[in-house]
Formats: structure tokens, C-alpha cells, sequence
């Protein structure tokens, strides 16, 4: 069988009457790649979906329920289950399976046994907030009738999703960061790809025992703030599929956190513009960086589940700001503003235990205003970027335990 990639849970302080500071949210990576194969144990580094164990399920679950699961498109998920059966050198045609779709012709799909779909572990995510909830769209009547009385509503959609917001540290948000990127940690280094990477997500209230789970959840958008005092602090706003609640809990016994520190503005290291360091020559005082998917949300008729029928990632669109104090280097950044010449910039963030991310531009254009300000104040210009043409990357470099 496969042994699941892990998900993440945070426990809360109990508050009497529901109160949402005794929530833990869990989240789990949905399947890429499954087989249903007892005899071998695969450990993947594509991220997958947790299938729970139930008593009252169907033994199999078939490649187009996983698809639905997942918002993936079935020939993809069967190219996966092919490719991972061909590692295996299984044979996958003992699991098709011949069905009739909408226009009476013959597909293929694969079944798997589901005891032998495993079901994972859940990791704990550090968060300071989470904000996710189903909204129900609703249309009022419009009804003329013989009473000056509403005639009520009828639900129309249903959005599910939300803010996971966090103090930023090394190693706690790598698998959002990739869903975020839309990509995958190769070599340690991750840039922006087209790898649909989604979770479920478990936010419970202890003392009222009422438990939920958010399936199918994508990065809709990151946000990562770099003050000029203070934590770094990361934003993710999670656009999911679907949404369940029972009183039944839905993480048991999930893994610890990581305890690694969480960042603030000390922990940035020198900045290179253009390979050159602004120490000295433009002091920057705060940085942001936003990251933008461009999620369409494909609504279908005829679903069972509450949310829509598909998160289509777009564009990437990558911004942020650099607040820099004005100075003749910091004009002539800004004076890139008019030939729309591309500059590269890098900076790392390294914590007191020697864990290091590397951030790097290599082809941004710039954006400002002339700055202004009075006599006692100090002179600052707000650059604002956007990234052109090639990948951001985010290099990470664990520190050595034995150093």
C-alpha cells in the first residue's frame, strides 16, 4: 500500500459555548498517485488525499471518485495510477473496470480496494488564525403575491475556504508553499509550476464535540509580510471543494508540530539588487510578497457536494513591495519604472537555529512615486514589483544538527 504524505492539526485552548479558540485544524494532502497494491509500501513525494476508513463504505473506490475528490481531471488520474503501477511492474488492467458515461459509450476506469487505499497521518500546522467556513450564496423571491411578506430564498452556491494565517518558520508550511507555487520541492528548490497539490482540512470544536472537514482545499493565494518591527508573518487563503461535519472526532492522533522559531524583520539577511548588496546604499525597511493564482471556480449541475465542481488555476500573479529609504541607488531602481527594464533581487531569512530560506527574483519590474514628506520626516520610497517572464525560487537549507 501507499503510506500517505501527512496533514496538519493544531490544538486550541477550550472556551466555553463553542468558542472557536478550541478549534485544531488538520490538513491532509490529496492523492496524485495510488495503488492498491498490499504487499508493497511506496512513500511518494507527490501529495495525496485522505480516504477514511468506514464501516458503511463500498470496498472499492474507483478512479473517478478519486478525481472527484481531488478536482482532478480522470485521464490525469489514471495516468498517474498507471505510471505508478508501471514502477511497481503491476499489471493495471486487473484493476479496469468498463463503465457507459453520458453519451452511452465504453470508458475505462480503475477500482481499488479500498483496505488497501491507505488512509495516512495528519501533521499539525502552527497557525495564529483560521478563518475557514462554508458561505451559502442565496437569491431572494421575487414573487408578487398578496402579502407585503417575503417569500424567503433559495441557495444558489455554496463558497467554501478561507484565511490560514501563521508567524512564519522553517519547515512548518512547506507543503502549503508548494500548493501555493503550484509546484514541487525538487532539490530543495521550489519554483512555480502547473502541480495541482490540495488538502483536507479538520477544524474542530473541542467542548462542543462538533468536527469538520474542508476537501479539496487549494492555495488560492499567498501572502508573505516582512515588517520593519516585527514577526514575518505568512497568509494563505484556502478555496475548497466540498465541506462535511459529524460529532465523531476526525484526528485522533495526529503528529507533533515542528518547533523550529518563528521569524521576524532581524532574521533577513543581506539583499542583493542585481547581485549587488543595498547595505549602505538604500536601507529597506519592509518587504511583501503576494502570490496570486487566479482560481476560477467552475460551478456544475448535477454534484452531490456542497462546493463547486472545480478550482481551475490561471495566471500566477506574483507581487509584492520593497520599502526602501531614498537615496541615489534607491532612484536609480526606481528609475526602471520608465523602460520597464527588469531587475533581480534575492534575499535570504535564516533563523537562531541556522534554517535558511533563499528568495529569489531574478526578473521583476519596478513601480513607484516619487516620495514626499515633511521636515522631521523620513524619506522613504514604496517600490512596488511584480514578477516577469521567469520563476521566483525558494531555495531552503536545513541547518546541520551536528554543526
Amino acid at each position: 500500500m501507499l503510506n500517505e504524505q501527512p496533514n496538519h492539526q493544531i490544538a486550541g485552548t477550550k472556551k466555553p459555548g463553542g468558542n472557536p479558540g478550541s478549534f485544531y485544524i488538520a490538513c491532509k494532502n490529496v492523492l496524485e498517485r495510488i495503488m492498491p497494491i498490499s504487499q508493497h509500501v511506496v512513500n511518494s513525494d507527490r501529495p495525496r488525499h485522505e480516504i477514511a476508513p468506514s464501516q458503511n463504505v463500498a470496498r472499492t473506490m474507483s478512479s473517478r471518485e478519486i478525481a472527484d475528490l481531488t478536482g482532478k481531471r480522470h485521464p490525469d488520474v489514471k495516468r498517474d495510477i498507471q505510471s505508478m503501477a508501471s514502477e511497481l511492474q503491476e499489471d493495471v488492467s486487473s484493476f479496469a473496470h468498463i463503465y457507459l458515461d453520458s453519451m452511452n459509450r465504453q470508458q475505462t476506469e480503475y477500482l481499488l480496494d479500498r483496505e488497501h487505499t491507505p488512509t495516512g497521518t495528519w501533521d499539525t500546522l502552527r497557525l495564529t488564525g483560521n478563518a475557514l467556513t462554508p458561505t451559502v450564496n442565496t437569491e431572494v423571491s421575487d414573487e408578487i403575491t398578496d402579502t407585503r411578506l417575503s417569500q424567503g430564498s433559495v441557495a444558489t452556491s455554496i463558497d467554501i475556504g478561507g484565511d490560514l494565517s501563521a508567524e512564519f518558520s522553517f519547515g512548518s508550511f512547506d507543503q502549503l508553499l508548494e500548493a501555493a507555487f503550484y509546484g514541487v520541492w525538487t532539490g530543495d528548490v521550489l519554483r512555480v509550476g502547473d502541480t495541482r497539490n490540495t488538502f483536507s482540512i479538520a477544524k474542530g470544536y473541542n467542548d462542543i464535540s462538533v468536527y469538520g472537514v474542508f476537501k479539496g482545499a487549494h492555495v488560492s493565494t499567498f501572502a508573505l509580510e516582512i515588517p520593519e518591527e516585527g514577526k514575518v508573518t505568512a497568509t494563505f487563503n484556502m478555496a475548497c471543494l466540498d465541506y462535511t461535519d459529524s460529532e465523531t472526532p476526525i484526528v485522533v492522533t495526529p503528529n507533533a508540530p515542528t518547533t523550529t522559531p518563528f521569524l521576524s524583520n532581524n532574521n533577513v539577511g543581506t539583499i542583493l539588487v542585481n547581485g549587488q548588496s543595498l547595505e549602505g546604499v538604500a536601507c529597506v525597511s519592509a518587504m511583501t510578497i503576494n502570490l496570486d493564482n487566479s482560481l476560477q471556480t467552475q460551478r456544475c449541475l448535477g454534484s452531490e457536494r456542497l462546493g463547486p465542481g472545480a478550482h481551475i488555476a490561471t495566471e500566477a500573479a506574483i507581487t509584492g513591495s520593497i520599502t526602501l529609504a531614498w537615496s541615489k541607488r534607491a532612484w536609480q531602481i526606481w528609475k526602471n519604472t520608465f523602460t520597464r527594464l527588469p531587475i533581480a533581487v534575492e534575499f535570504p531569512i535564516t533563523d537562531s537555529l541556522g534554517n535558511k530560506y533563499t528568495f529569489s527574483f531574478p526578473a521583476v519590474e519596478v513601480d513607484g512615486e516619487l516620495p514626499n514628506g515633511g521636515k522631521r520626516d523620513l524619506i522613504q520610497i514604496e517600490l512596488n514589483y511584480t514578477v516577469a517572464k521567469q520563476s521566483p525560487t525558494i531555495t531552503r537549507l536545513a541547518a546541520d544538527p551536528d554543526a
